[in-house]
């Protein structure tokens, strides 16, 4: 009996020691992740690159679970695509699972479904098992037969993954297969460890963003204080110009040979500070949005040849030796497309402008094509001149950018006629892009919808009268104009014509004029006017002279004047600066039909 008591207390004594080299083993365990997870937070603090961190993170798994293969992925922002960055556990196999395959198998990417997508996020942080095996873990995108092949060549186990989430985005997976008889003993411990993978994932994405902002901002700066060095350049150079011409003018002793020239070029000079204008206001208006794409029938062969014709004249004026020729393939009845003439007008004067700039001699060809099965007018401007470099030609369409922003630079310019360009053609459904070598010049594409129209559809442009001598005696103009010189510009214009004119400084004085007893014929009317706008001043007119004949003439082209104007029940409208054909046509439109 004591015998048998004696054996029972050594058993009690024999569990209580195995129990006790439990606690110890789990203790030490406990400890051992503690300082592992210590280990490598400490290590995520430090900056490192993807690549480094992909091997990182699979040869601590690899250290953790051991006999296994580990797979690191990385998911594509915005997609549903796995890229495969690090694997590891299969060595020597490589040949053969390439051979299984048909591709190596590091850098592969995989696409999985929405659906898989949304689990995984489910699972963030979890350790899950793939109960179809390595045909599951593809998402279907491995066959069975190679999914197979695969679990037999490597002797997998159990397959399992986990996700890289943090903050609702998923940065990428870890894929393990245990091989032979190994288990996963400590899910936690994976689990805790790609938790801290996330967190440094995450911190190391921010920090990317932050750099890549950095580097934006700090391009930007540049880029705008050279455009703004540019821009002080390209406006003092005509205006010195016309300043100085003016000056010269008033010598009384001037040929009228000289005179004829210095106004001559005194109007280029204004002409070149009117298309830098132009230029702003374009990238303003796309900008802010406000850009209105007015479509009509035009032929698209005729316009090319017009180009073709003023730029021979160009090219002979300015003296250059380049041959200029132009493609126009489409029959005259299939060259009426429907889009916006002068944007397209606009988009291929910037291109050929550019060419004959930077092309010292050479060919310079443009024209265009049909292009996708009919559906797109696939358009080119080619040139021999100097080329862009490769680091330029991915932001060239970018706002100020130029091929050189040096105040030693061969060509004059804004660097905005691309920008412009790119921003029309996104509002059009075209898109533009470049060829360029800098050992053989240039060539520049662009598209557009073919849309196909007739050419008894076309109209006929209002302005096509030109400017002609008009007889207005009898009829009364009210100028309303708080800037004189610009009132004594019309009035000059009007008087040639036998007009009477009458002069209101502000909107108030305009109501007065209107509703006196001197009404006017027709009222030229400002908008952005002392005491009363030009808007305000209309709709006070029209209380009670709802029929007077009212057009409109500002020199603000961003806000939306044009449609207010119209719903005011304007007649005409007017950009400063006037262009004559086309205010005498307007004009003409009401004083020969009152």
């Amino acid at each position: 009996m004591d015998q048998a008591k004696k054996i029972q207390e050594l058993e009690l004594e024999i569990q209580k020691l195995k129990s006790k080299i439990r606690i110890d083993r789990k203790e030490r365990s406990f400890q051992e992740q503690l300082v592992f997870l210590s280990n490598t937070a400490l290590d995520f603090l430090s900056p490192s690159e993807l690549p480094d961190f992909f091997e990182y993170v699979g040869n601590k798994l690899l250290e953790m679970i051991g006999n296994s293969v580990v797979i690191i992925s990385s998911f594509e922002p915005g997609t549903n695509e796995l890229s495969v960055q690090y694997i590891d556990g299969i060595e020597g196999l490589m040949d053969k699972i390439a051979g299984i395959l048909g591709r190596k198998p590091l850098q592969q990417t995989l696409t999985i479904s929405k659906e898989t997508r949304e689990k995984m996020q489910g699972l963030a942080n979890k350790l899950y098992r793939f109960e179809d095996g390595l045909f599951e873990a593809a998402d279907g995108t491995l066959s069975r037969t190679i999914s197979t092949a695969l679990e037999r060549l490597v002797k997998m186990n159990e397959i399992y993954g986990i996700v890289f989430e943090r903050n609702g985005q998923l940065f990428g997976t870890a894929t393990i297969a245990t091989i032979g008889k190994t288990r996963i003993e400590d899910p936690q411990l994976i689990e805790a460890f790609i938790f801290q993978c996330s967190i440094a994932f995450h911190r190391q994405h921010l920090e990317a963003e932050l750099r890549d902002a950095k580097k934006e901002a700090e391009t930007s700066n540049e880029l705008k204080t050279a455009f703004l060095a540019n821009m002080s350049h390209e406006i003092r150079t005509p205006m010195n110009g016309i300043l100085g011409l003016t000056s010269l003018l008033a010598d009384i002793e001037l040929s009228p040979e000289k005179h004829k020239e210095y106004l001559n070029l005194i109007t280029s000079s204004g002409n070149v500070l009117l298309n830098l204008l132009d230029g702003i206001m374009d990238i303003s208006r796309i900008e802010a949005n406000q850009v209105i794409i007015n479509k009509d029938n035009f032929n698209i062969n005729h316009l090319i040849k017009e180009l073709n014709d003023y730029y021979l004249s160009e090219l002979v004026l300015i003296g250059k030796n380049i041959k200029l020729s132009a493609e126009t393939p489409l029959e005259e009845k299939d060259a009426w497309i429907f889009s916006d003439q002068v944007k397209v007008r606009q988009i291929l004067v910037n291109l050929i402008s550019n060419a004959i700039k930077f092309a010292r001699k050479g060919d310079i060809n443009f024209g265009y094509k049909l292009h996708k099965k009919n559906k797109e007018l696939l358009f080119h401007v080619n040139d021999t001149g100097p080329g862009i470099k490769p680091e330029l030609q991915e932001i060239i369409f970018g706002q100020f950018i130029q091929g050189d922003n040096s105040s030693t630079r061969q060509y004059r310019g804004s660097g905005l006629g691309l920008a412009i360009c790119k921003g029309f053609l996104d509002l059009m459904g075209g898109k533009i892009w470049l060829e360029s070598d800098v050992s053989y010049g240039s060539t520049f594409y662009f598209t557009l919808p073919y849309e196909k129209t007739s050419d008894s559809l076309s109209r006929t442009s209002d302005s096509a009268s030109g400017i002609r001598k008009r007889n207005w005696e009898g009829s009364t103009v009210l100028i309303v104009e708080d800037d004189y010189i610009n009132y004594k510009l019309l009035e000059s214009i009007l008087k040639r014509s036998n007009a009477r004119v009458l002069f209101a400084v502000n909107g108030k004085e305009a109501v007065r004029i209107c509703l006196g007893s001197d009404e006017p014929d027709l009222v030229l009317m400002d908008i952005q006017l002392p005491e009363m706008n030009g808007l305000e001043a209309i709709r006070q007119i029209r209380k009670t002279k709802p029929d007077l004949p009212i057009i409109v003439q500002t020199a603000n082209v961003l806000n939306d004047e044009k449609k207010r104007a119209e719903e005011l029940g304007c007649q005409g409208f007017i950009i400063k600066p006037v262009n004559l054909t086309y205010f005498m046509d307007e004009v003409g439109k009401i004083l020969e039909n009152v």
